[in-house]
């Protein structure tokens, strides 16, 4: 089995792409693109590779290994794994000036199918072949950064996910981007269970064509511990347009007083930090054996308490016999039809 992990030069000649005007999920070739600058010039930063563990809860990928430099870095599955992963990110020379325009262009006369990435720009985008995804987006100083994801025995198209959720990761701090930022706190247990086919916080970020800021919350019932949602409300950008609180089942079974007393107080914590974003509160997801009576006096409080504030609220009803990939996918979703909705989406 070949796990070496591939640089993304060698994967240009399958993936690179390019475009005019980013505008749909599959473009077709044809007349030669007009490169346009970005909406809003981005600060400069330094390349930073992402924490293995980061990636790997991410993508909910098994990655054992990681290997960091000035202007790459991949990541790899083990030897016990069967079928091997690898994601390579690599910031292109400053001598090389391809625009992604042009980029897009070439890949699609090779037969890549490109799509957009608004969480990051209007030029980021991914290009898929039959044999893994490489999704690019431009920084400050016009050189761009490209993540490729390649998995034994699925195809690129199914890849796209993984690049596509770590660049926006890895883009968050260095791309050049004009999109409202949507901070999402949510339960490490639920990320834990995103399937690496959606990566589910990062699939707001591209219906809505907003930036991801993710933050964990394990709870809400004692707000000063450091794992609480309050805590972590207190540290969302405070330039956020929304904050998204997404309730698992750790707090199943306090009482009605405890959890208004603990939402109202997360709620608050986020409008103090950014008071003019919007609050959406969505759950509870069930990510264990909670009895459904548990279940409904939980959604019951969690809705008085979005109600109090002033939050919109989401249910994520679904089917009884639907997966967890298919109930986050589902939060997804409603979240990004609500960032429409209340106009924080730009599109």
């Amino acid at each position: 089995m070949n796990r070496r992990v591939r640089s993304v030069r060698a994967a240009l000649v399958l993936t690179v792409a390019v475009v005019t005007v980013l505008t749909g999920c599959a473009a077709q070739p044809g007349a030669a693109p007009v490169a346009r600058t970005t909406a809003k010039a981005a600060s400069a930063h330094a390349f930073v590779c992402p924490e293995l563990t980061e990636v790997a809860a991410l993508t909910a990928t098994p990655f054992s290994s990681r290997s960091a430099g000035a202007v790459a870095c991949s990541y790899a599955t083990g030897r016990d794994v069967i079928a091997s992963s690898t994601v390579t990110v690599q910031r292109l020379t400053a001598s090389d000036r391809r625009t992604a325009a042009a980029l897009r262009y070439a890949a699609m006369r090779r037969g890549a199918v490109t799509a957009d990435l608004p969480a990051l720009s209007f030029d980021a985008f991914s290009a898929s072949t039959s044999t893994g995804c490489a999704a690019w987006f431009p920084a400050a100083d016009g050189v761009l950064t490209a993540v490729t994801a390649r998995q034994d025995g699925r195809s690129g198209a199914e890849e796209c996910g993984v690049a596509d959720a770590v660049a926006t990761l890895v883009g968050s701090g260095s791309a050049t981007s004009s999109a409202p930022t949507v901070a999402v706190l949510a339960p490490r247990s639920l990320l834990g269970t995103a399937t690496a086919g959606t990566s589910w916080p990062w699939r707001i970020g591209a219906g809505a064509g907003v930036r991801i800021d993710l933050a964990t919350g394990s709870g809400s019932v004692t707000p000063s511990s450091p794992g609480s949602s309050t805590r972590a409300a207190a540290a969302i950008p405070t330039d956020s347009a929304a904050v998204v609180f997404v309730s698992g089942t750790a707090d199943a079974g306090s009482s009605r007083l405890e959890m208004l007393t603990a939402v109202t107080a997360a709620l608050s914590a986020a409008s103090g930090r950014s008071p003019n974003a919007k609050l959406i509160v969505v759950g509870p997801v069930a990510s264990g054996a909670t009895s459904p009576a548990e279940l409904t006096e939980l959604r019951d409080d969690l809705r008085s308490a979005a109600a109090i504030a002033g939050a919109a609220y989401i249910d994520p009803a679904v089917d009884a016999a639907s997966g967890p990939g298919e109930v986050l996918g589902s939060v997804a979703d409603a979240v990004s039809t609500q960032l429409h909705g209340s106009g924080v989406s730009p599109g």
